[in-house]
């Protein structure tokens, strides 16, 4: 018998070659794999007994499973590696009598490629960083009874938990970035509470545990989001930050933290602007950093995208703005030691597009793209592609969330996909990484569940989510 499922009733002769196999409804009351070579035959009523592919028809049912799917076996999957024979007693040939339990010496598991969970406890996923395992790390807030906790947590390959953490929060929390260092663990950048006007660094070892924590003032001003990036020498570079100058503007901040989140230098950033925030950062190729946010313009009017490049002491090298431009998501350093932007434009009515903006190695713009879904459209994260192209998750409908939304673009910027995914009715990508196997994991939120959960899903590099 060849096909997708293979259900055995009271007998039983199989012979797993390519694919994978589920004994269901059986004599005995455990179905397993035993090491020695030949099939596995259960006559009815009488147990089992050795055989092979030849066994007496009369005395029981011989099927050859081939590239079958897999069934359940009283709860719990039976998977039998390809090539493997499902096979009794070792050395001997052995009779078991009904009643008595086949003993498992081996199981082979596979899942599927692609994957869909909504994480239990309500909250979201704000922040995620991919892991040497090929797992990810998960970062954001949850609701705990009577206040909102931090949280971070684990995932292997297929998306299932290795480690669960919930750390103390306060007044609307939020993980703003979080990433695997060099040392097996991670590095936070958060808020614990909106009126502490300050950023929290939070080192946490291979498990999830809290190694140390440092918190940074910002002058009595709001600031955040805030971005941290761990650097060569095994410390970190933080921006976020902001003071106030001596015309009451607010100045960018960015901090040199060591391996143990003691500054060893601060830098202040306005060049002339009047007010100027930097919300994300990351170490370049030669050293330096790259950082970008937005400013105010004196005469000008609404904030516009600014790009600064540092050298490794913090110095300037250059910085751009782009007028028109309302706030960046993110930059990062792509091939060729070029750059690519996503930012937000916001157009007439207080509508939202995000748009992709290539600058070369001096910050000089290359080209830009403007993408539209809807009238309020909302491009969150971006990522290269190993075909030098770019992927960005968002949603679209409203700023509070709608439906979740991803789309591909080519080297130069144009599109050659999107795809729309369901959840609830107020849905949000936060964050899309792609991984080794050229797929990409994203994180989010969704209210599916009628409360806000975790929302993380592996698409294959077409945008789907049933995969293989």
């Amino acid at each position: 018998m060849n096909g997708l499922e293979s259900k055995i009733e009271n007998s039983f002769l199989g012979k797993v070659k390519n694919g994978f196999g589920r004994i269901k409804d059986s004599a005995v009351s455990k179905i397993a794999v035993y090491s020695l070579a030949g099939a596995l035959s259960m006559s009815p009523m009488l147990g089992c007994d050795n055989g092979d592919e030849n066994g007496d028809p009369e005395n029981s049912n011989y099927s050859e499973i081939q590239e079958s799917d897999v069934m359940d076996n009283f709860g719990e999957d039976l998977i039998v590696s390809p090539g493997k024979d499902v096979t009794v007693s070792p050395g001997k040939d052995t009779t078991i009598a009904p009643g008595k339990d086949i003993t498992v010496t081996e199981i082979v598991t596979e899942k599927p490629a692609c994957w869909e969970h909504i994480y239990d406890a309500s909250g979201i996923a704000s922040a995620m960083g991919l892991t040497n395992d090929g797992g990810s790390v998960i970062a954001g807030s949850t609701w705990a009874e009577t206040t909102y906790e931090l949280r971070a947590f684990k995932l292997d390959i297929n998306g299932d938990i290795v480690w669960d953490k919930t750390f103390e929060g306060g007044s609307n929390p939020s993980i703003n970035s979080i990433q695997q260092t060099n040392d097996n663990g991670y590095i936070m950048a958060l808020e614990k509470d909106y009126t502490e006007n300050g950023v929290w660094v939070s080192k946490l070892d291979s498990t999830g545990n809290l190694q140390w924590e440092k918190f940074f003032s910002a002058d009595n001003i709001t600031s955040g989001p805030y971005s941290i990036d761990q650097t060569t020498d095994n410390g970190y570079i933080l921006t976020g930050l902001m003071t106030a100058d001596e015309g009451s503007f607010l100045d960018a901040q960015v901090l040199k933290l060591d391996s143990s989140g003691n500054i060893k230098w601060d830098k202040d950033f306005s060049q002339g602007l009047d007010n100027s925030y930097l919300n994300h950062i990351e170490q370049t190729n030669d050293g330096g950093y790259i950082a970008a946010g937005k400013c105010a313009i004196s005469g000008v009017g609404g904030y516009h995208t600014w790009v600064v490049k540092m050298d490794s002491d913090g110095g300037l090298d250059w910085d751009k703005t782009f007028q028109g431009d309302h706030g960046l998501h993110s930059i990062q350093q792509v091939n060729g030691g070029n750059y690519v932007m996503l930012s937000a434009v916001f157009t007439e009515g207080y509508n939202s597009e995000p748009k992709i903006s290539k600058l070369d190695k001096y910050g000089n713009l290359d080209w830009e793209k403007q993408f539209k879904k809807s009238e309020k459209t909302f491009g969150i994260s971006i990522d290269q592609t190993n075909d030098n192209g770019y992927i960005v998750a968002g949603h679209f409908g409203s700023s509070q969330g709608g439906k979740a939304w991803i789309f591909k673009t080519n080297s130069n910027g144009n599109l050659e996909w999107e795809k729309e995914y369901s959840g609830g009715t107020t849905d949000k990508l936060f964050a899309i990484k792609q991984t080794n196997d050229g797929k990409y994991v994203v994180a989010g939120s969704t209210n599916l569940n009628v409360s806000t959960q975790p929302w993380i899903f592996k698409i294959d590099g077409n945008g789907n989510l049933n995969c293989k």
